[in-house]
């Protein structure tokens, strides 16, 4: 309860008691008052400062983007900083920026490459592309509508720019095509690989092996494929760079089948070397022929890393040295005397060389197999009833090596030939015509020789037993003989006075010839 005593300061100011509330008013320091005021109005303004010019920046970027997307929505060009495939396009109407593909189109210019030269150019066109030129301008025109169209864009535009891209038609001719890409248009030559193959090295003496080729042909299937996929992806491109050089696919070429590191090929080229030793020296008098490895080795089967010789190809070299070298019963043209020709049938011709077949055959097998060299004469048919062979000699394919008996029945003339030379000439008689006792014209090999001897002939009252000192058969009972009981030869005794069939000759004659000449020597006889 209050006394109403009022403590006072110093100045006497009334002084509160303790525990008596403050009023609010009393509790302020002085000056208080104004500086929150002050604060009070400077918040608003800064606020101001801030948002004024950021809503007029807002108000004029928005007025002019919009100006922009107008104009862009209403603009027959592409808008700017628009590319195409990395070219710039902007401005440029749709048919202008069309005209850029076109343009690159008609200047194509495609070149097949090889080894460094161009082997096939053309444009797009001649390899059956066409460029579809409308529609190219359509999608042009779609392009710039997509463009136009998209806030995005637009604002890409002004911006970061747009890339666009362009889907080129194309028109396609296939048989235009495959006219041009094949192998009849390119201007390189082709020529085709080649296996390794076993061959006979003359400098070696032996088989080696021949390395295999690398061609150039190909397959123009394998070529076409591989140029449409080449071109698609040429025009399918997003440059639209339309020349171009393409190298030539070289996997396609045709390669080798077989390599020379083929281990048949290697393994056959040892088989067959195994014989590289074998040589057969025919021997034909003085003259050679000559069968040696580089022939031989040609005979062999070669499969498998094996080599078999071929039995087909030792009897066709031996049926050819029998066409070449055999004589008897063999058509012969003789050269007589005079210098004429004479002819005789095979059937008449029982003087020559004739080689067994199977036997030759089976002997050069057998030669060829040693792998050594021999040096023979071809196994012949060489003896005769009495042991004694159908030839004397020979030289080559001459049988007769200059030494023959020759009888000329129209000159009843006989002439013995020796190493070419005329060794003795005489007269004769031969066979009576007028009994039908013609001596047998034809070539003949003396089947023997014998003296003395006894010829008996005929029966009853026409057999005979005559005795001659040198008797020389040549044909059934047919010889040279001496006849001592003549005393004249020649002339036209033969007409009617002839002999059984033989050649009859001066004593002396006979002795001359029978102790010069030899079992085998051809006796020719002919009118």
């Amino acid at each position: 309860m209050s006394s109403g005593f009022k403590k006072t300061d110093q100045k006497g100011a009334p002084v509160p008691e303790i525990n008596q509330p403050v009023p609010a008013a009393a509790a302020k320091q002085p000056g208080t008052d104004a500086l929150e005021e002050g604060a009070e109005k400077k918040q608003p303004s800064r606020l101001k400062e801030i948002l004024y010019p950021l809503l007029a920046a807002v108000v004029i970027i928005g007025l002019w983007f919009g100006n922009i997307v107008i104009m862009s929505v209403n603009s027959k060009v592409f808008l700017q900083n628009t590319t195409m495939n990395g070219q710039d396009i902007s401005g440029l109407t749709p048919a202008e920026a069309a005209g850029l593909i076109v343009d690159a189109y008609e200047d194509s210019s495609v070149s097949l490459m090889e080894n460094g030269k161009p082997v096939l150019t053309g444009d797009l066109k001649s390899y059956g592309f066409e460029l579809d030129e409308e529609g190219l301008r359509s999608t042009m025109e779609q392009t710039l509508q997509e463009e136009k169209s998209s806030i995005a864009s637009i604002f890409n535009s002004i911006t970061v720019g747009n890339e666009i891209g362009s889907d080129v038609l194309w028109n396609y001719d296939e048989n235009t095509f495959r006219e041009k890409v094949r192998a009849s248009s390119l201007t390189a030559a082709r020529f085709p690989s080649e296996n390794a193959y076993i061959s006979y090295s003359e400098k070696e003496g032996r088989c080696v092996i021949v390395d295999e080729v690398y061609g150039n042909e190909f397959e123009d299937a394998d070529l076409q494929a591989w140029m449409l996929e080449s071109l698609d992806r040429i025009m399918d491109a997003p440059d639209h760079n339309y020349q171009q050089e393409l190298p030539f696919p070289e996997q396609i070429y045709k390669k080798p089948a077989v390599t020379k590191d083929d281990a048949d090929l290697i393994a056959e080229t040892k088989a067959v070397n195994q014989y590289s030793g074998a040589r057969v020296n025919y021997e034909f008098g003085e003259k050679k022929q000559v069968l040696g490895f580089d022939t031989i080795w040609s005979w062999f089967d070669l499969q498998g890393g094996e080599a078999h010789l071929n039995d087909d190809k030792v009897t066709e070299f031996v049926q050819a040295l029998e066409d070449r070298y055999n004589t008897r019963y063999r058509e012969r043209t003789f050269i007589n005397h005079y210098g004429d020709e004479v002819y005789f049938s095979p059937g008449d011709n029982e003087y020559g060389y004739t080689i067994i077949e199977q036997e030759e055959i089976d002997r050069l097998k057998e030669d060829i197999l040693s792998g050594e060299e021999v040096s023979r004469e071809p196994v012949y048919d060489e003896e005769n009833a009495w042991g004694n062979p159908y030839y004397l000699g020979r030289n080559g394919e001459d049988d007769l090596a200059g030494t023959y008996v020759e009888v000329n029945l129209s000159a009843q003339h006989l002439w013995f030939y020796k190493d070419g030379e005329v060794f003795l000439e005489t007269d004769i008689v031969s066979g009576d015509i007028s009994k039908g006792r013609s001596t047998k014209t034809g070539v003949f090999p003396l089947a023997y020789k014998e003296s003395p001897s006894v010829l008996r002939g005929g029966n009853g009252p026409n057999g005979y037993e005559t005795e001659v000192q040198y008797w020389m058969p040549f044909y059934e009972g047919q010889g040279l003989h001496d006849a001592d009981w003549r005393g004249s030869f020649g002339g036209s005794i033969y007409r009617s006075n002839g002999s059984h069939g033989c050649v009859n000759l001066p004593p002396w004659a006979a002795a001359e010839i029978y102790h010069n000449i030899s079992a085998g020597t051809a006796i020719l006889i002919y009118w």
